[in-house]
Parts: C-alpha cells; sequence; structure tokens
C-alpha cells in the first residue's frame, strides 16, 4: 500500500514531491533490508543458543548414564531417526500402519546388518551442523561426552520399557495418537490389528 502511493507521488511532476518520495523508498526499502539482516542474525543466534541448550542437556544425561551409554545411544537414535524418516516415506502412507511404532522400529532396527547401521551413523555425522540447525553434530556431542569422561550414576542392560506400567497399551495408545495428529499427511487406511508388518 505504502509502496504504491509512494510510486504514484514519486511520479508526480511537482519535482519536491517526486524527490521527497523517492527518497522515502529509498529509505523504506534500506530499512526492511535491515530487518531482514536482523531477522536472520536473530535466527541464527537463537539457533545457536538451542545448541548450547542441547549440551547442557546431554550434561545431565551423560552425568547419569556415563559417557559411554551416551554414545551407543546417541548411535541408536540415529539410527531410529533415519527409520523414521523412512516410515513417513512408504509406511506412513500405506492404508496398513503397525499398531505399535515402537515395536515396530525395534523390529526394523534388528533386521539391518552392522554395515546398514554403520553407513546410517555416517552418513547422519557428514551432514554436520550448520549455523541455522538446532542440535548439536552427533561427533560433537560425543567428543564432548568423552571430554566429560562420566562414569555414570545408573548402569543397567534392562530395557527402558521396563520403566513403564502396560507398555504395550501405552504404545499402541501414543501410536494411533500420532497417525491422528498425522491424518493430513497418511493416507486414510485401517490400522492393523495386530502385528508390526513382519
Amino acid at each position: 500500500m505504502w509502496d504504491d502511493r509512494l510510486s504514484a507521488v514519486a511520479g508526480s511532476r511537482v519535482s519536491g514531491l517526486a524527490l521527497l518520495a523517492a527518497a522515502a523508498k529509498a529509505g523504506l526499502g534500506l530499512a526492511r533490508l535491515v530487518l531482514r539482516g536482523l531477522a536472520v542474525l536473530n535466527h541464527a543466534v537463537a539457533c545457536s543458543l538451542l545448541r548450547r541448550m542441547e549440551f547442557d542437556a546431554d550434561h545431565y544425561e551423560l552425568h547419569a548414564g556415563g559417557s559411554e551409554a551416551f554414545e551407543s545411544a546417541s548411535r541408536k537414535l540415529t539410527v531410529l531417526g533415519e527409520l523414521w524418516q523412512r516410515f513417513h516415506l512408504t509406511a506412513g502412507f500405506s492404508p496398513a500402519r503397525p499398531p505399535n511404532l515402537p515395536e515396530h522400529f525395534l523390529w526394523e532396527a534388528e533386521r539391518l546388518t552392522p554395515a546398514e547401521m554403520e553407513r546410517m551413523v555416517q552418513e547422519s555425522d557428514a551432514e554436520g551442523a550448520k549455523w541455522w540447525s538446532t542440535h548439536p553434530s552427533n561427533p560433537a556431542r560425543i567428543a564432548a561426552a568423552h571430554a566429560a569422561g562420566a562414569a555414570g550414576l545408573v548402569t543397567s542392560e534392562e530395557p527402558a520399557r521396563e520403566l513403564f506400567d502396560h507398555f504395550e497399551a501405552l504404545a499402541e495408545a501414543v501410536s494411533a495418537s500420532h497417525y491422528r495428529a498425522m491424518s493430513a499427511h497418511f493416507a486414510m487406511g485401517q490400522v492393523l490389528t495386530g502385528g508390526t508388518g513382519r
């Protein structure tokens, strides 16, 4: 609206008004460039702070479970993240979807060979963290964990599912909730009544 008005005035035959309108347009354009630059800078600073917050969260995790467990968990999460992406590109749009997503991803992970899992980790590590990344790269987080050399307060080989009562029912309820939330992206279909798509 203001641009149209200034353009109309700039085309005026009154030289004084035309000059003022041209100056105002130039000032308006400069102000927009400055604001755009500040927005980009603000985004970069915000992402940098978010990455620092992730390092802070890692600090508590690795001191609770230990540096070695932190590295192992990070590698597993990388693999699960890749499987999650695959799911949303393929099975997520299938009319028949697994009713228990945690069990499904565990089954998918067990089917992978060590070489496939290592490739996933290496590809993720190669991407690194960009200035707009909200999370540090895995190598940076693992390096920080090794530098801390934390022994951990709690060590156990028991699966985390043992911490929950009725884990199966909870996992199926959360899976159903996820499907409802993503209904705009998933093809309409009937959730499998059992199994994990094996």
